[in-house]
């Protein structure tokens, strides 16, 4: 399954309703993120979608070592859906069917639920 378009949209929109301090003056994200897990996709690459108040969705590249199982079979554990986590930001590298770099990323380079 691919992203779809409006998954797109909603990290743009979401982008700016990250806390204070999470991205940094040279567009490199950085920060901490508590919030509860609304859905997993994976395509090309494995995405981690976050709740955020208000409705809002923060969507980012599953990179973290607690993502590796998930990402290996391309699906969450149905009973984490829901669950309060806890994210680092950081920038990881998408990549197309052919596993070519298509450039940066908003990714989760650490996953703990809390």
């Amino acid at each position: 399954m691919q992203l779809a378009i409006p998954g797109m949209i909603a990290v743009a929109l979401s982008l700016a309703v990250l806390p204070a301090g999470a991205q940094s003056p040279g567009g490199a994200f950085s920060g901490t993120v508590t919030s509860t897990i609304q859905n997993y996709e994976c395509g090309d690459n494995c995405y981690l979608i976050l709740a955020l108040p208000g409705g809002a969705e923060l969507v980012g590249l599953c990179v973290a070592h607690a993502c590796q199982p998930w990402n290996a079979e391309a699906s969450l554990p149905p009973e984490l859906l829901g669950a309060p986590v806890t994210v680092e930001l950081g920038e990881g590298s998408q990549y197309d069917g052919a596993g070519d770099e298509m450039g940066s990323f908003l990714a989760f380079t650490t996953v703990t639920l809390d």
